[in-house]
């Protein structure tokens, strides 16, 4: 498209002008269907909403291939404290068949210190090569609040 596209309307029957304030052109691509995509979306983001300081917890993300495609990629947990502390998991999968799961689980140490915390867990899946044309279900957002003994 360009800045000087035109547009003319008729309206049948009608004897005046009549104003357009709002046009919308819909145009249907019929063509080649993509065979290696496929759209993966993070399901489920499970963190502790409340810990104690030291204590070890689980933390979970797990992934849906939505299809159409067989998919692959990488899963990043990232977990970011008030104070700086920084928590990075990851791992990759491949072959995740449409419609199925996959659930990725680490072991995670709270935090000791002098005051206590909140974490900011920020979930995030990725395909290899723009294989995932939807990338507004990739990301998952949680908290967890770190307290004293």
């Amino acid at each position: 498209m360009t800045n000087d596209f035109d547009l003319a309307v008729y309206v049948k029957g009608d004897r005046k002008s009549t104003a357009v304030f709002n046009a919308q052109l819909l145009i249907e691509y019929v063509g080649e269907v993509v065979e290696d995509a496929f759209d993966l979306a993070i399901d489920e983001l499970e963190v502790p909403s409340r810990v104690s300081m030291g204590e070890e917890e689980e933390v979970e993300v797990t992934v849906v291939n939505n299809g159409p495609a067989v998919a692959s990629g990488t899963v990043t947990l990232v977990g970011i404290s008030n104070r700086g502390d920084v928590y990075e998991f990851s791992d990759s999968f491949t072959d995740l068949a449409v419609g199925l799961e996959a659930e990725f689980t680490w072991d995670w140490a709270a935090p000791i210190g002098s005051r206590p915390a909140v974490v900011t867990w920020t979930a995030t899946v990725t395909a290899p090569a723009d294989e995932d044309p939807d990338e507004s279900n990739n990301t998952a957002v949680a908290t967890t609040r770190v307290t004293r003994n």
